[in-house]
Formats: structure tokens, C-alpha cells, sequence
């Protein structure tokens, strides 16, 4: 049976509930939320970003420790070749060797170091020392410009 309402047409079938009633001031609420959710968004994104940049910085330092231990392994083979070597090309390799245990200015440096080193301790039996630019005390030039010296003279 159909309960007719005051209103023309309409039964309370098609009235709002109560419970539809109560829902519209949650509905207000819930356009606060949206408010928040930028909020949120840019907290999860500052984490996200501070995540990227940790996992980063561990590479990049996981990379520098490579580039350390592949420095003193080819530092370790020059200091035991340098043993029978006259005395100029001896001061030259220990002013050389000095220069590669200096801290590189970037992470370039630092493999530009570790190549010239590499090339050092590969090349020791063939009297390096004795030839251009291993031949002259080491330039105060950063590891980078060095290199780009080997490459001419080689």
C-alpha cells in the first residue's frame, strides 16, 4: 500500500530516507577531504623523492669505493715496481704516486684519477717514468686535464 505524501505525485517511497538525509553533511565533509589529499600526495612525494635521493647517494657512494679500491690496488703495484727503478724515474714515480693518492674534486676526477693510475701500473715495466708527461713532476692540474695529456702523448 502506498502512502501518499503531501505533496502531488510523490509517494514516501521517493522521499528521502533519513539515513539519505544524514549523508549530505558527510558529502560536505568530503569535499574537505579533497584539500587534505594534495597534502598527502606532496608528503608521499617527498618521501618518495628523499627515497630516490638515499638510494642515490648509497650508489654513488658504493661507486666511490670501487673507485678507491681499484686506485690502491694499481697504487700497490706501482710502490713494489718503483723498488729497482734509477734514481729520477724513482722521485718522478713518487711524485706521481702522491699526486693519485690526493682526493679527486669530483667523481669525473675520480675516474680520470683511476684511469691514469691504471695506465701507470700497466705500463711500469716500459719505463714509463722516463717518457712525456710521466717524465716531468705532476701538474697541479685537476686528474681530468692530466688525462686529456696522456691521450695527446700517447
Amino acid at each position: 500500500m502506498l502512502i501518499r505524501s503531501g505533496r502531488r505525485g510523490r509517494n514516501r517511497s521517493q522521499e528521502p530516507s533519513r539515513e539519505t538525509k544524514k549523508r549530505k553533511p558527510e558529502k560536505e565533509n568530503r569535499s574537505e577531504a579533497p584539500k587534505q589529499e594534495p597534502r598527502r600526495e606532496h608528503e608521499e612525494q617527498e618521501r618518495k623523492h628523499e627515497e630516490h635521493k638515499d638510494h642515490e647517494h648509497q650508489r654513488l657512494a658504493k661507486n666511490y669505493e670501487d673507485l678507491e679500491e681499484e686506485l690502491e690496488r694499481n697504487l700497490k703495484i706501482l710502490e713494489r715496481a718503483v723498488c729497482p727503478l734509477d734514481f729520477r724515474p724513482k722521485v718522478m714515480a713518487t711524485m706521481w704516486i702522491t699526486k693519485l693518492r690526493s682526493p679527486p674534486q669530483s667523481s669525473d676526477d675520480a675516474r680520470a684519477r683511476n684511469a691514469i693510475a691504471a695506465h701507470l701500473a700497466k705500463c711500469i715495466k716500459d719505463d714509463v717514468f722516463e717518457f712525456e708527461p710521466f717524465s716531468k713532476p705532476p701538474s697541479p692540474d685537476n686528474f681530468i686535464t692530466i688525462k686529456k695529456k696522456l691521450v695527446e702523448f700517447e
